[in-house]
This record gives C-alpha cells, sequence and structure tokens, in this order.
C-alpha cells in the first residue's frame, strides 16, 4: 500500500508543478493535446471496445469515497453525465431483454 500512496504524492506533486507552469503561460493546450492524443490512441486501438470496461468504471465509482468527482470526471472526459450513462445503460440492457425473449 505504501507504494500506492507513494505513486499518488509524486502524482500530486506532478499536478502541483503543470499548474505552476501553466501559470507561466497558455501550456494548458499542450495538456489538452496530450489527452487528446491518449484518447484518440485508445480510440484507435479499440481499448474503450474491450469487454469489460464499464464494469470497471463501476467499481471504481462504488469504492470511491468521492462518487461526485468520479462522476464529474466522467463528464468531463465523455461529454455525458455519469447518471445519463447509467440510465442509457439501463435501457440498452432493457432493450437487450425484450429482444432475447421474442
Amino acid at each position: 500500500m505504501a507504494e500506492k500512496e507513494s505513486a499518488i504524492y509524486t502524482a500530486y506533486e506532478k499536478i502541483e508543478k503543470i499548474k505552476k507552469m501553466m501559470q507561466c503561460g497558455p501550456f494548458v493546450l499542450d495538456c489538452d493535446t496530450v489527452l487528446s492524443g491518449i484518447m484518440n490512441e485508445s480510440i484507435k486501438n479499440h481499448l474503450l471496445e474491450r469487454t469489460g470496461v464499464s464494469g470497471e468504471i463501476f467499481d471504481i465509482y462504488e469504492n470511491s469515497v468521492d462518487q461526485k468527482s468520479v462522476s464529474g470526471l466522467f463528464e468531463v472526459l465523455t461529454g455525458r453525465s455519469f447518471d445519463g450513462y447509467l440510465s442509457e445503460c439501463i435501457k440498452a440492457i432493457e432493450k437487450k431483454g425484450e429482444t432475447d425473449n421474442e
């Protein structure tokens, strides 16, 4: 556990360094460009289509002590509210169940 805490602390330090660097100029675009590249690479490699990603997201949400922040991050990354995503999942599963029963 100490190793995980150390990694979190290191990430915190990195975030603080980035924030200080961004105060000196318009470097937000650079960070957004990096994130966009990561997201595009994930899509290109079909990582988002891999089975079980939604289950991992649900586990992260359920195990989080700050579920509001998890929901907020989900919305920032996807452009959709987490609650709306859950409602879409329920509808899709119900629809699939209806077609499977026909």
